[in-house]
């Protein structure tokens, strides 16, 4: 964290985490574990409390500044623009760190495949997360946290020049160490050598609960950097210290031990993730700002979306919502989803007093990665084989798939696997997920279906190949065989399998009309290894006739041994003229 004054809460919380720190050097034990789990709650709690806060600052500064103004008095006027540029990049920092607690999440292997939880000893995928991979890890790494720490920079930065504008005689300016982020001192090795890390190294090494507790920390010093330029602020227009510390950190007055008489409700959420992929649940905890031990004044809670679970000790609640691709409209990849929480506290000796709160999440359509085990393209009437995976929701995926013409069946080598036979001329393949016991919708990828390439057919006389009108003598031999294209053949072979049905054959002598001298059913026989078919003696029985060899229709076996008529030949493909000799 950057350095600079911190109040003793701040200075609670930093301390907290380098014992926390000193404590994963020895050991990981789940109590450990669970502690930073704990203090992640706590600062995100306690940085929503510091918000609301800063808001009232930021207000009590901007009234002071009207009444000024209307009092004809302009010199301050500009504060006013200035506060809500604060708070402008004081949320957007706010929300960038956020946005990085919800990507991290979203990494595959971050959760248990089963059970969805987090897996809260993880290292690896989150180091890389922050860090990079390889090479690119060290120093200051090329991940994430690189870009934190640039962000953090740049926003401390602006504070520190509107600090130097707006100090007051005799103040200082912060120096870099202050406002800038430092690498922290080396430490000293069992040898005696110093050994220096980055910030980002150093503050990102370690279990996933340990890296989402820095992110909660990094808020409190961003809240705590603010109101340090709020002091500024308020001391141009006149505004005591204590005054304007106590409207940021002491909003509530002392309640009496025997009433309680609290000026509102605050309800807080702590959601696992801001963003959500479609197949996976939204998890948020509510807490209320204020609890009580009686357990007749324990709050009840109302969720306006989803379900909703108390926690065992009743002072907050847990809420669940599924997510579905049905959420988002069009062509879009995400969607805001909006809910609220509707809170009631008994009060003793007064009225109930009740409280909503309000929380977003986005709901994102991860994509669907589908491609052919083997081919490109969705074949009629053969079995293509294809793969569909959904990256975002990592061991998560559990597809559940259907097709709206055809049919589908999961491969039993691997859940992501499934073969396709589509009938019509179109095919959509409908992709859910079946997580944490829901079966959820992510997305449809629709497909062009079409014929397989057409077969060639191939002819031979006496072991040359056929020409048009060629002659044979008593006793010539022909070869019929189908070829079907190369590249089908090769993707598909159980459905590259081929056969003629009968084949006729007819004399013609001079202009009479033609006369059947024999034929066979070829049915059965393997088309693509080539059968010979034999010339009957009476069509040799006059030199210079016409013999036809006809063959009725073309006939292509799938992988399911169907037998499929191919139509696309015509008579004359179909027809072969023989001259004999």
């Amino acid at each position: 964290m950057a350095g600079g004054k911190v109040g003793p809460r701040q200075k609670m919380i930093n301390m907290m985490y380098l014992v926390l720190t000193a404590l994963l050097a020895l050991n990981v034990s789940a109590e450990i574990l669970n502690a930073f789990d704990t203090i992640r709650e706590k600062l995100y709690v306690s940085a929503g409390s510091a918000d609301q806060s800063s808001i009232g600052a930021a207000t009590a500064l901007k009234t002071q500044v009207d009444k000024e103004v209307s009092q004809g008095e302009s010199a301050n006027a500009n504060i006013k623009a200035e506060v809500d540029a604060v708070r402008e990049q004081t949320q957007a920092m706010v929300r960038y760190i956020q946005d990085l607690d919800s990507t991290l999440l979203l990494v595959p292997g971050i959760r248990d495949a089963k059970t969805g939880i987090i897996n809260a000893s993880e290292t690896e995928k989150n180091f890389q997360f922050f860090m990079g991979e390889g090479k690119a890890a060290e120093g200051r790494g090329a991940g994430k946290a690189k870009a934190l720490r640039d962000k953090l920079d740049e926003y401390y930065s602006f504070l520190a020049k509107l600090h130097s504008q707006y100090k007051s005689e005799g103040d200082k300016d912060w120096e870099e160490k202050e406002y800038k982020i430092q690498d922290p001192e080396a430490s000293k090795s069992h040898e005696g050598e110093g050994v220096k890390k980055s910030w980002e190294h150093h503050n990102f090494e370690g279990p996933i609960v340990a890296n989402r507790a820095m992110l909660q920390a990094l808020k409190a010093d961003i809240y705590s950097k603010e109101n340090l330029v709020y002091n500024d602020f308020a001391k141009k227009l006149g505004i005591k210290k204590e005054e304007l510390k106590k409207t940021i950190t002491d909003p509530n007055p002392p309640i009496p031990p025997d009433v309680l008489k609290p000026d509102g409700v605050v309800v807080l959420f702590s959601p696992e993730s801001k963003i959500v992929v479609t197949g996976l649940q939204y998890k948020a905890k509510v807490y209320v700002g204020l609890i009580s031990k009686d357990a007749s004044r324990k709050p009840t809670f109302k969720t306006s979306m989803g379900s909703l679970a108390v926690m065992p000790d009743g002072t907050g609640a847990e809420v669940t919502i599924p997510s579905s691709a049905s959420s988002i409209s069009g062509n879009a990849k995400e969607a805001k989803m909006s809910y609220s929480v509707d809170v009631t506290l008994p009060v003793l000796n007064g009225k109930p007093m009740s409280a909503t709160g309000k929380a977003d999440f986005i709901v994102r359509k991860p994509e669907i990665v589908v491609t052919s085990a083997t081919i490109q393209i969705l074949y009629r009437e053969c079995g293509n084989m294809v793969n569909i995976d959904v990256p975002a929701l990592g061991d998560l995926y559990n597809p559940v798939c259907t097709v709206s013409s055809g049919t589908i069946k999961q491969s039993s080598d691997s859940k992501k696997k499934f073969l396709i036979v589509p009938t019509g001329n179109s095919c959509v393949v409908s992709v859910s997920s079946n997580t944490n016991g829901s079966v959820m919708k992510i997305g449809d990828v629709p497909y062009k279906v079409i014929e397989p390439p057409k077969p060639s057919i191939m002819v031979k006389v006496n072991g040359v190949a056929y020409s048009s009108q060629m002659g044979v003598n008593k006793g010539s031999k022909m070869q019929l065989s189908i070829q079907p294209d190369n590249e089908f053949k090769s993707a598909l072979p159980n459905d590259a399998k081929y056969a003629f049905d009968e084949v006729n054959i007819f004399k013609q002598s001079g202009l009479g009309p033609p006369s059947r001298v024999g034929g066979a059913s070829l049915m059965g026989r393997d088309g693509v290894a080539g059968i010979e078919v034999p010339i009957p003696t009476e069509a040799f029985a006059t030199p210079g006739a016409k013999v036809y060899v006809e063959f009725k229709d073309v006939y292509r076996k799938n992988f399911q041994g169907q037998s499929i008529v191919d139509k696309r030949f015509t008579p004359y493909e179909k027809t072969i003229v023989l001259i004999t000799k």
